[in-house]
């Protein structure tokens, strides 16, 4: 299986709606209705607080944080946008471990401590972060690597034990 062509934007604003809803049905092909899974677990997309009615999953895929922090400051980051299609490649041959990497992430939410399932891309730098729900999986967020980033991601991997050697 081949890594999804990037979708690309044209550059032009009065564009940008149809850009958004040509990659959210990319999106829902590729990654919800495809009924990915993860050790055993099934992965989803949240839904709720729905965004431009879609789904808020997606919204994190595709936008980056505001300086405020708010949810409904975030802009769409275009090098999200156009791989938007390569979070179901990465499930798709998330066992590849050539491949795709993995690793767990301990972080702190308003909600308390939770396990962070990285799954990392790491010649393309993309990386899609899982949060275990019950007995299966919810996608956070992911997002194309930058440099500082991919060198620390390699660091943490490497420190790391990987969890699909426990199923």
């Amino acid at each position: 299986m081949s890594l999804p062509s990037l979708v690309l934007w044209s550059g032009n604003l009065a564009d940008l709606p149809n850009y958004l809803e040509d990659i959210y049905a990319r999106f829902m092909k590729t990654f919800v209705r495809a009924e990915h899974t993860f050790l055993g677990g099934k992965v989803t997309a949240r839904w709720s607080p729905s965004f431009d009615n879609k789904h808020f999953s997606f919204w994190h895929v595709i936008s980056e944080q505001a300086e405020s922090g708010r949810e409904e400051d975030r802009t769409p980051d275009f090098k999200r946008c156009e791989r938007v299609e390569w979070i179901g490649y990465v499930l798709a041959n998330s066992n590849d471990r050539t491949r795709v990497l993995c690793w767990l992430n301990e972080r702190q939410t308003s909600r308390g401590a939770d396990t962070r399932y990285l799954l990392y891309l790491h010649e393309e730098r993309y990386i899609i972060v899982l949060s275990k729900r019950g007995d299966g999986f919810l996608l956070v967020t992911a997002y194309h690597v930058n440099e500082r980033r991919h060198a620390k991601f390699l660091v943490e991997h490497r420190a790391s034990k990987d969890p699909r050697d426990y199923t």
